[in-house]
């Protein structure tokens, strides 16, 4: 069972094995309902990866979901000394939030996605969204000090 946190812009999250070895994938809300998963596409580069609600339950799904807001990808350009919350879960189950700011962004190349240094990004929000004091996504969070960019994320949601 591996778990993780996504960002809901049309629908993204987690990863479990089914019994042939072969992934089967699934979301839990909030309320305890889970709902499985198709596969959209894995950037090889940066592993973000983008799922979409199996369409028989897609129905079931908007009704589960319809108290929550769908995050928007920040159109402002995030700047270094900009104030960033960091927003996940723990494979336990609880809450994680942290502020932070933006140290340094890098522009990324055509091997290496563009990145943003924060230490509200870490190991307890991985795939979290990072947002701006609005509410709206300015990255993702990859690991311990780093996330992908908006625009990248962007690029790679464009593509499908």
């Amino acid at each position: 069972l591996t778990a993780g946190t996504g960002v809901v812009v049309s629908v993204l999250p987690a990863k479990v094995e089914g019994e042939t070895g072969v992934p089967v994938y699934k979301v839990v809300t909030e309320g305890g309902k889970t709902f499985s998963l198709d596969l959209v596409k894995t950037d090889e580069s940066s592993k973000l990866t983008i799922f979409k609600v199996k369409a028989s339950e897609v129905s079931d799904f908007a009704k589960e979901t319809e108290k929550i807001s769908l995050l928007k990808l920040s159109e402002k350009d995030t700047i270094v000394g900009q104030t960033i919350i960091g927003v996940g879960a723990t494979s336990a189950g609880s809450h994680t939030v942290a502020v932070s700011i933006v140290s340094s962004i890098s522009a990324g190349s055509e091997t290496v996605p563009a990145t943003l240094k924060t230490n509200a990004s870490n190991p307890e929000n991985l795939g979290g969204p990072l947002l701006d004091i609005h509410g709206e996504v300015v990255g993702v969070s990859l690991a311990s000090g780093s996330a992908l960019t908006k625009n990248f994320v962007k690029t790679i949601i464009d593509s499908i």
